[in-house]
């Protein structure tokens, strides 16, 4: 009989006791949920809730809020509960559902137009964390500076400590800035006073009008660009435009720009295409000033540097 009752659900075993009707049942909630690497935003991709009609949720420790079943929650919250609410009262509510956002930082070295330093660019996830940074060895956290971009301009041999906070959560890291070694393999520098040219192949993916503009648009003034070719090209059609200039030509960034919109207004609502062979800068230090800002690697490769 004992068997046959549990089996059927008339009565229920909890730690070795027998349970006998009425039951008291417990609200609960369970979630899936995916984290934005890129962002830190938590989405919810499934809400499920037992013995209740409704669901509460608040951010960061805030005001609870009733949020519909049928539609997930996106927030960039360090902290979200959810709540399972049976609103007639028949039963008990059961601990709430707490997912726990955190901080990452992301950084980066690039070479820096300062002989003797190299730029930190650094990256925090969520991006609204307070970025604070220190290059004395004094604490962030209490002594720091802001974060700006385009980054840290630390000196070789130093430690940068980096301390990042959003609500109650925070996360310091020490990233090391090394020495060149002067007797290493490390293949040519970029000399900061020569005139420098860099090769075209390294900007292929030259072939959308957004990834045009901004490279145009962030170009330095004193930047030329030689052996140019623009085309404008609208697929639905297949038509298509194109300019090219001599080979000794030598471009200012506002020329090309200049002539993707006079292209544009020959054949409407095309996709830009930018193909150049060379991108003079008047020193090595213009270069190294414009990877760093524009978030560019150049290879030493495709790099070439002559007196005039």
């Amino acid at each position: 009989m004992r068997e046959a009752l549990i089996t059927a659900g008339v009565w229920r075993e909890d730690a070795g006791q027998i349970q006998k009707p009425p039951f008291e049942e417990v609200t609960k909630v369970v979630v899936e949920y995916h984290r934005d690497k890129e962002t830190g935003v938590i989405t919810t991709t499934d809400i499920k809730i037992a013995f209740a009609d409704s669901l509460m949720v608040r951010e960061d420790a805030g005001e609870w809020k009733a949020h519909p079943l049928d539609k997930p929650i996106v927030s960039d919250a360090m902290s979200i509960e959810l709540r399972a609410v049976d609103t007639t009262g028949k039963n008990k509510e059961g601990k709430p559902y707490r997912i726990d956002n955190k901080i990452d930082i992301h950084h980066e070295l690039m070479t820096s137009p300062t002989p003797g330093h190299q730029v930190v660019k650094v990256k925090v996830v969520p991006p609204k964390a307070k970025l604070l940074y220190t290059i004395d060895g004094a604490n962030p956290a209490n002594l720091g500076k802001p974060y700006e971009k385009p980054g840290i301009d630390a000196p070789e041999g130093s430690t940068v400590r980096l301390f990042a906070e959003k609500g109650p959560v925070h996360l310091e890291i020490s990233v090391p800035v090394p020495k060149a070694d002067p007797g290493g393999d490390g293949g040519p520098k970029i000399d900061p006073d020569l005139p420098t040219i860099v090769t075209g192949k390294g900007f292929t993916g030259l072939v959308t009008r957004s990834a045009t503009y901004k490279l145009l648009t962030g170009l330095p003034e004193t930047a030329r660009l030689q052996m140019v070719q623009a085309k404008v090209t609208v697929a639905a059609t297949d038509s298509t435009i194109t300019l090219t200039w001599d080979r000794k030509s030598r471009l200012e960034p506002i020329r090309v720009l200049e002539a993707f919109e006079f292209l544009d207004k020959q054949v409407p609502d095309g996709e830009w295409s930018l193909r150049f062979d060379q991108l003079h800068f008047p020193t090595g230090k213009a270069l190294l000033e414009w990877q760093v800002a524009a978030d560019i690697k150049i290879e030493l490769g495709q790099i070439t540097q002559c007196m005039l």
